[in-house]
């Protein structure tokens, strides 16, 4: 076995040795636009022709004070709602855990908490965790989506959190 596994070893660090590595270079780079939101390039024979996103917007007029309300509006709805969904998840799990506590003081001990049949107000406290948990990770999609949305119309980030 010990053999195999030298042979093996030897055969990757053959195929290592004759492979041939891609190094990248700022040519190669250049051939992508940058789209993040503060820079973009012009060109990619003229590398110096950078531009800031507000010079941008100064010169097309194609992003209006309008455009940034609503997409400052919709990132607040959204990121209200995903911190409501937490903050009902976070109260569910609360009230789980203080039913639970109640139920073993109540058993004395947890003699009965053993058994298959789980009391009535722990089975609803588990049903209202789990519908909170799915309600936010439901949010948090609907903001992810937002957010991947508003990238790929290149957007700036911080027009979703209402900053300039």
């Amino acid at each position: 076995m010990r053999i195999f596994f030298l042979v093996l070893f030897n055969l990757i660090l053959i195929c290592n040795v004759f492979a041939e590595d891609k190094v990248y270079t700022n040519k190669d780079l250049d051939k992508y636009e940058y789209s993040s939101g503060t820079i973009y390039r012009d060109s990619v024979q003229n590398n110096t022709n950078t531009i800031n996103y507000n010079d941008l917007v100064k010169q097309s007029g194609s992003v209006s004070s309008s455009n940034y309300n609503y997409w400052c509006n919709t990132g607040s709805t959204y990121q209200k709602r995903v911190d409501r969904a937490r903050d009902r998840a976070a109260k569910a799990l609360e009230t789980l855990s203080e039913t639970e506590s109640k139920v073993f003081l109540t058993n004395k001990g947890g003699r009965r908490l053993f058994s298959d049949k789980k009391d009535s107000s722990i089975v609803s406290a588990e049903r209202e965790l789990k519908v909170a948990q799915n309600e936010l990770s439901s949010a948090e999609h609907d903001l992810t989506e937002l957010n991947d949305s508003s990238r790929k119309a290149n957007i700036p980030a911080g027009w979703l959190r209402c900053q300039r």
